[in-house]
């Protein structure tokens, strides 16, 4: 509670004229609502109002899938469902780039914290997020997310492809360190 009481005071200091037009006021209002425990059709109301007006806010994606987490108020497979149900409304309102754009960061922003319980956690399954980073595996950065997920997975045959493919262009922030890197790798390349 003293974390809630220190944001509320933090956020009301430097909103003191909130502006709604801002999507960070948003993810203020959802850092906040974790922290005191709002209900989750308020919170899932916030998170869209700010997508809405940046489809592409990433600390959005974060404070909502912190929130739907099960250790905080989420079940298992909640986030999965919200994954496809802000693909499905951004490719609506803002085009197929942005609906694509926020399921992959929310199933990001879940494996930061589930690592290898990422599928459980999400519900997603393996098929749907290796045909969704198909089509994207041409850019190295997408291809070290790609070849992590395929690890987890156990898709030895796609994580080998990735892995010739990433070289040495391993990207620290999908794979912590070159240590878990090379471990993946050991294991899959």
């Amino acid at each position: 509670m003293k974390h809630a009481s220190r944001k509320l005071t933090k956020l009301s200091t430097r909103c003191r004229n909130p502006n709604e037009q801002n999507p960070h006021w948003f993810y203020e209002k959802l850092e906040v609502g974790l922290g005191v425990g709002r209900p989750k059709a308020e919170m899932i109301e916030l998170f869209y109002h700010g997508l809405a007006l940046d489809p592409f806010d990433y600390d959005l994606h974060s404070a909502i899938t912190d929130y739907l987490l099960p250790r905080w108020y989420g079940e298992p497979g909640e986030i999965g469902k919200l994954m496809d149900e802000a693909r499905a409304k951004l490719t609506k309102t803002a085009g197929k780039a942005a609906g694509d754009a926020a399921y992959a960061a929310l199933f990001w922003q879940t494996y930061r914290f589930e690592k290898e319980a990422v599928f459980k956690t999400t519900g997603t399954k393996y098929e749907d997020i290796k045909e969704f980073f198909e089509s994207r595996a041409g850019n190295v950065e997408s291809a070290n997310y790609y070849c992590l997920y395929a690890c987890i997975a156990g898709d030895r045959a796609t994580a080998k492809r990735l892995f010739q493919k990433i070289g040495t262009q391993w990207d620290s922030e999908c794979w912590g360190s070159n240590e878990n890197f090379e471990k993946w790798k050991k294991k899959y390349g």
